[in-house]
């Protein structure tokens, strides 16, 4: 009897703290309450759906909603990316432009208008209560009509910073994907975890993406190899894949390669399993040579060994439409004529309107959470480090000092690419991973 006791109580508590109705007093310990309601005091839909991007592992929860005023504790110093769920059958009339229909259909994200922000960036400086007010429908999404300058004092952040996340954040709205194999089940109470990455390796002329001075235009932001991953974790089995079985990737639109004049609307793979990280991975590559030019924005199928996975509403910063938000560093290392580096600067940039910003440190902290560069040691072992590693902070640029480290260009071989290179790596909070080469400065 006493274990039932407690079982409920711990229930009970559960439930209390996860409400999405109105709470007690205030938030938890660094916590923003944040509330909203909708027109009228009605419901568009039975359940809010939300996740913390810079949690170290973000999974996707969900409430009911109930009529009136709801309510949600969010962690401070979070992205949080929220949206509105039926779990009743749903037309595809019914759904938005950014809807994703399935057994468990997202109608739309919560959005802040005059911010453009398809997220909620929560700093450590937030407000404790965050009144959102009625949410509008409006262009696919549930939106604020909250001004700039109430929006910046609520959340924490500068104006400059919010209006630069809204410029990237769309492409975080596939998160709000809460049932990939749509059995009507949310994949978080499976277990079914999922990643959906872009790997980028861009090829840019550094004489023109140059530290002093950038006089590369917008529209010659070029990538070289463009690459698809989707990863899968499934420890339940719920989909069987098969070691080197054919996997194949439906595009959210057909496109023609431009090099066989065929048209082409589904990639083909070869499905590999990783036993020992427990992982299932689907490579997919595209290149410069298809018409219009990837990544594209829509809904992509995954089918293998009689499965289909559904991955709708994807959304990335393109080429096609000039990189627009796109936040990236600039980097210039410095080596003397054996090759040994002595120095490296960097700094963040971001680009709007078809023009190269700095990009401050709150935003880049908000778009990308790592900072790579690639040197050699002088046993030819690779090292990938961080400016962490120099107690220096990624996010605000600034000037390693690496006259006393045993760090050396890639190697010594000049037929090799990376050879007149430092290779740098960042990722986005998208999941998309990002390379450039950095010209070496002999000095």
């Amino acid at each position: 009897m006493r274990k039932i006791l407690c079982l409920l109580i711990t229930l009970l508590l559960f439930l209390i703290l996860n409400s999405c109705g109105p709470g007690g007093d205030g938030p938890r310990s660094g916590m923003s309450r944040v509330s909203f309601s909708f027109p009228g005091g009605g419901l568009p839909a039975e359940e809010l759906v939300y996740t913390d991007l810079k949690s170290e592992n973000p999974e996707l929860h969900h409430v009911p909603l109930q009529e009136g005023t709801n309510e949600i504790d969010l962690p401070k110093d979070g992205l949080h990316v929220l949206g509105l769920v039926s779990r009743s059958s749903v037309s595809g009339s019914i759904l938005s432009s950014r809807g994703i229909g399935s057994a468990i259909s997202t109608l739309g994200n919560i959005s802040i208008v005059s911010n453009g922000l398809d997220s909620m960036p929560l700093s450590n400086d937030s407000e404790d209560l965050v009144d959102l007010g009625e949410l509008e429908f409006s262009d696919g999404s549930y939106g604020s009509g909250l001004s700039g300058a109430a929006v910046s004092d609520l959340l924490g952040y500068d104006p400059a910073s919010l209006e630069g996340m809204g410029l990237f954040d769309e492409a975080l709205i596939k998160f709000l994907n809460p049932d990939i194999n749509q059995d009507g089940i949310y994949d978080a109470e499976q277990d079914l975890d999922w990643s959906f990455i872009l790997v980028v390796d861009y090829d840019i002329d550094n004489a023109l993406l140059n530290y002093d001075s950038i006089t590369l235009p917008v529209a010659d932001f070029s990538y070289n190899g463009f690459r698809i991953l989707i990863r899968l974790k499934d420890p339940r089995g719920l989909v069987s894949p098969v070691q080197g079985g054919d996997a194949h990737l439906t595009l959210p639109q057909t496109v023609q390669n431009t090099s066989t004049s065929l048209d082409v609307d589904t990639l083909s793979t070869a499905t590999e399993i990783n036993t020992e990280e427990g992982l299932v991975e689907f490579w997919f590559s595209l290149d410069r040579g298809y018409d219009p030019l990837p990544p594209y924005t829509g809904n992509y199928e995954l089918s293998f060994n009689g499965n289909t996975l559904y991955f709708q509403n994807m959304d990335f910063i393109k080429p096609a439409e000039n990189h627009e938000g796109f936040v990236f560093p600039v980097v210039k290392p410095i080596i003397n004529s054996s090759g040994k580096y002595q120095t490296v600067y960097w700094k963040w940039m971001q680009i709007r309107d078809g023009g190269y910003f700095t990009a401050g440190a709150d935003l880049v902290k908000l778009v990308v959470p790592i900072l790579y560069f690639y040197f050699y040691d002088s046993n030819g072992e690779m090292q990938a480090l961080q400016p962490e590693h120099f107690g220096k902070d990624y996010s605000v640029g600034g000037i390693l000092n690496l006259t006393g480290y045993d760090l050396w260009r890639w190697n010594d071989n000049p037929g090799d690419v990376n050879y007149n290179y430092l290779p740098t790596d960042w990722w986005d909070r998208a999941t998309c991973d990002y390379s450039l080469r950095f010209r070496h400065i002999v000095n």
